[in-house]
């Protein structure tokens, strides 16, 4: 009697799906295997107004499709990565702000623009730009997105005062003041 040993080739096929989980395990496949390997999720919440979304796979298959479908023949590793994007929110209370609030990845930069820095009440009251609530003043305001942001214009109540000085002896004159000046 003769007895023949069968062996089976099999390749190590290591999955990294880093924040999120894959469909398929790290280990030991026979060779010629047809794997369709996928993450269970694509877009991962952090909370905190922070989110990773899937980029692509690299090492032995780059894609930028969160489904891959690869034969085994040959150690395989698979490593998922990820954009970090961040909420952005851009409030401008009396004007528009030219400015979509969304998610937005880390490094972009953004232009946000005030369409008026002067908003008349047309009751002799007007709301004048003053600054961003990150202490920025420049108007349109260009940021990289580094952190969740909510951004919020700020801006100066002025009055227009009438002064009825017919022997133009007051030192001041007709003009716009500050909500609160002296």
């Amino acid at each position: 009697m003769k007895i023949y040993a069968i062996w089976e080739i099999q390749h190590y096929v290591e999955v990294n799906g880093v924040y999120a989980e894959a469909n398929v395990s790290s280990g030991w496949y026979p060779e010629n295997t047809l794997l369709t390997i996928s993450l269970k999720k694509t877009v991962v919440e952090c909370g905190n107004y922070t989110r990773r979304v899937f980029a692509a796979w690299t090492g032995s298959v780059n894609s930028n499709s969160p489904i891959v479908v690869i034969v085994v023949n040959k150690p395989i590793e698979l490593v998922a990565t990820w954009r970090t994007q961040y909420w952005i929110e851009v409030h401008g209370i009396y004007s528009p702000v030219n400015f979509s609030p969304g998610w937005y990845d880390k490094g972009t930069t953004l232009k946000i623009l005030l369409e008026n820095e002067v908003v008349d009440f047309g009751n002799k009251t007007r709301a004048v730009f003053w600054k961003w609530s990150n202490g920025a003043e420049e108007n349109p305001l260009q940021i990289t997105v580094t952190r969740p942001l909510n951004i919020t214009a700020l801006w100066r109540i002025e009055y227009w005062i009438e002064i009825k000085d017919p022997l133009k002896v007051l030192p001041i004159e007709s003009s716009w003041y500050l909500k609160g000046s002296c």
